[in-house]
This record gives C-alpha cells, sequence and structure tokens, in this order.
C-alpha cells in the first residue's frame, strides 16, 4: 500500500511504501502505473515498482500533476511540454503523456511551477 507522509525525515516530504521502504518525493520524476503495479522512476535513473494504483496515492503536493490515468509527474523535473505530441519532456531525457483534452490545463500548471520555483529560489 501506498501513501505520502509528510514532515518525515528532517520536515522533506516522502512516499512511504509498507513499513521499509521510504522514498523522498524531491528524487521522483514521475511515477506511472502499469497494470496492477505502480513504477516509481527515480532522478538517478532507477525505478522501484509497487503493487498498486495511482488512484490510490494520497496527494503528493503541488510539483506532482496527474497527466494521464497513467501518470503523474514531478513538474520540478520537466524541462519541456510538447502540445503537438502532449507529451512533458523530462531532464533525463524521458517522457510523460498527458491526455489530450489536458494539454492547455498542464501547460499552465507547469508554468505557475515554474513561478513558483523561482520565488523559492
Amino acid at each position: 500500500m501506498l501513501l505520502c507522509l509528510r514532515q518525515q525525515h528532517h520536515n522533506r516530504p516522502v512516499l512511504h511504501v509498507g513499513k521499509e521502504t521510504v522514498i523522498p518525493l524531491s528524487a521522483i520524476t514521475y511515477l506511472e502505473q502499469q497494470g496492477h503495479n505502480i513504477v516509481v522512476h527515480l532522478a538517478d535513473g532507477g525505478q522501484r515498482t509497487f503493487y498498486g494504483q495511482l488512484d490510490n496515492l494520497a496527494p503528493l503536493g503541488t510539483a506532482f500533476v496527474r497527466s494521464q490515468k497513467s501518470f503523474i509527474v514531478n513538474l520540478d523535473y520537466v524541462i519541456g511540454l510538447d502540445k503537438e505530441l502532449s507529451i512533458f519532456r523530462l531532464i533525463n531525457g524521458g517522457v510523460a503523456h498527458i491526455r489530450k483534452g489536458l494539454v492547455p490545463q498542464m501547460r499552465q500548471r507547469y508554468e505557475d511551477r515554474l513561478i513558483e520555483r523561482v520565488r523559492l529560489a
């Protein structure tokens, strides 16, 4: 079972899976639903796979958006949005799909996150 716990490990939000696995949210580029499993794609190129559904995942914070039924993306790792292909381009060269009807909303969320990151810096 997946859930997001806030203020774990020096007040940094983490994804807590079961009793032993803790992943800092800042290390997650995106989460992908594959059948009955969630694949957590990490900034270091690694992946962790867990049984579960994205629908049952607790809110992850303002950096994360549900771009498609099978994808939750960390906007802090997005370097661009291709509206023609309906994808987010990620820092690590990967892509995350966006449901066609959500492209304008995802563009706005991405731009808002960029502004928020500048304010926090």
